[in-house]
């Protein structure tokens, strides 16, 4: 654990590197437990945490190519399953990504993170945003009191859904909803700013443009465009 904390302090405190150093201590635990008992379902373990080893370094070709080795060991491992849709996600293989999440839900039925993921890819890559919504809300139903990253996503992929379809003030409540869960939401204040100004009202976009910029989207061009002096 100091070693953990001094190597952190030296990345800058930067918790993807963390989270990576974490992984990688527990599958060298795990690889000692296969040495000593060779189980096959340590080794499916040992897998799956190689491949979030990658999947955190972005390497999701070869995170893909471990979680297919979990699979192959362990076919009722919802965790292989969960992250092999992800990776395919990442990979741009949306169909493949839907059946290995679906059968994440079928062998877990009350897992909130496949439906989150299923959200993403009917709503950012299919246009199905009708259910896209229908994914999110089931992964809200779902989820639990201490998941608030997640609930704050979950309530931003709704709000995006009902911006595409063209449902303004139900995307305003939604990104609010996100907001609730994450005040420093930059995204959803900049959705709030385009819901706005479809409904033109053009301060309340303005006001959001704003935050959204002032937390790192830039909306510099869209405030040049909208906004008054007196608003900004």
């Amino acid at each position: 654990a100091a070693a953990l904390s001094q190597v952190w302090s030296v990345q800058g405190g930067d918790v993807n590197f963390l989270q990576y150093c974490i992984d990688v201590c527990t599958a060298l635990e795990i690889t000692a437990q296969v040495i000593q008992k060779n189980q096959k379902d340590t080794v499916a373990r040992l897998y799956n945490c190689f491949a979030r080893a990658h999947q955190i370094l972005g390497n999701h070709k070869k995170a893909f190519e471990y979680f297919n080795k979990s699979i192959s060991i362990n076919p009722y491992s919802s965790t292989a399953y969960l992250g092999r849709g992800i990776a395919e996600i990442k990979l741009n293989n949306y169909k493949d990504a839907l059946s290995d999440l679906y059968k994440c839900i079928e062998i877990q039925p009350t897992q909130a993170e496949p439906y989150y993921w299923i959200g993403v890819i009917r709503n950012d890559y299919l246009n199905d945003h009708k259910e896209a919504i229908t994914a999110f809300e089931k992964c809200l139903t779902f989820l639990g009191e201490n998941n608030i990253e997640l609930k704050a996503f979950a309530n931003y992929g709704i709000a995006s859904a009902y911006y595409h379809q063209k449902q303004y003030e139900n995307t305003i409540s939604w990104s609010k909803e996100a907001i609730r869960c994450f005040s420093g939401f930059s995204s959803s204040f900049y959705l709030i700013g385009l819901a706005e100004l479809q409904l033109q009202n053009i301060t309340n976009a303005c006001e959001a443009f704003n935050t959204a910029d002032k937390l790192g989207v830039n909306c510099k061009k869209l405030i040049k465009e909208y906004c008054s002096e007196e608003t900004h």
